[in-house]
């Protein structure tokens, strides 16, 4: 049986016809309903953050970023701040140097 809405209270929220436990991946809780990320989130928490990006996009700040900015590292879809001691450049050319 298909429903039209889900008791919230109970802890029940509405996904495609159905009361669901938990919203699925790629979709997020919204007032009693799952609503889908949108692009360019691949997973989220709302409208507006990020947990993980679409495909060739990083993880910035809950956003999707094209690549890090100054001062941040790439690792696993995600930028790190950079440790401010460090020479940005030559943090750059080692990890670049040693994928060669």
């Amino acid at each position: 049986n298909q429903c039209s809405e889900c008791d919230g209270s109970k802890g029940y929220h509405f996904q495609g016809g159905y009361c669901v436990p938990t919203c699925p991946l790629k979709t997020f809780l919204l007032n009693t309903r799952c609503a889908p990320c949108q692009y360019p989130c691949e997973t989220c928490i709302n409208l507006t953050s990020c947990l993980t990006c679409s495909e060739k996009l990083y993880l910035f700040n809950d956003q999707c970023v094209e690549k890090c900015p100054n001062g941040y590292y790439l690792k696993d879809k995600q930028c790190f701040r950079c440790n401010p001691l460090c020479d940005t450049d030559s943090l750059f050319l080692s990890s670049s140097s040693s994928a060669s």
